[in-house]
């Protein structure tokens, strides 16, 4: 539910992989706006209100990416798309190194940034702006909280196997 009491929904464009919809309805099921992908590589896997009214949508972005201006650091990287009140796209963000990086869950923290969960199958190397780098040992859960203007402030990596994987992250009420 939307904090102005509408709902917002995410759905995969059966007629094109990785394609998606986002659409924004009233309380009473009017549609208000709807965003269409193209053919762009990125799956959106959970999405969330932020508090200046627009949204984050949590994505796996899959290298050769042909709508956005983002180039994968591997093979899947996890993502964020930033989403203004109205469903136009303010900004992208992608975070991973060579393996696969695969986010469960965003959240929306109340000054603006973002709390990013998944899952890591390996790093090395840049993992995302400003040259932010992890050990190639890096494996398992992996959780990150992003600033606003998308620069990771930090991340945590909990596992050091397949079997340990990120499903949901939410901010806490004490700003944790």
């Amino acid at each position: 539910t939307a904090t102005d009491g509408g709902y917002v929904g995410v759905s995969a464009d059966a007629n094109r992989p990785f394609g998606f919809n986002v659409q924004k309805f009233e309380a009473d099921g009017r549609a208000t706006w709807r965003l269409n992908s193209a053919n762009d590589n990125v799956e959106i896997v959970d999405i969330c209100q932020c508090p200046d009214g627009g949204y984050a949508l949590a994505t796996t972005v899959n290298a050769n990416n042909q709508r956005f201006d983002i180039v994968s650091n591997g093979k899947k990287d996890m993502g964020i798309i930033k989403l203004d009140d109205r469903g136009r796209i303010q900004n992208d963000w992608h975070f991973g190194g060579p393996e696969d990086q695969q986010p469960s869950s965003i959240g929306c923290d109340a000054d603006g940034g973002y709390l990013l969960v998944g899952s890591s199958d390996g790093f090395g190397g840049d993992v995302g702006l400003h040259n932010y780098s992890l050990p190639a040992t890096a494996t398992g859960l992996w959780a990150l909280s992003i600033r606003e203007d998308g620069r990771i402030i930090w991340d945590k990596k909990i596992g050091d196997d397949a079997t340990s994987r990120g499903r949901s992250i939410r901010p806490t009420p004490d700003g944790g």
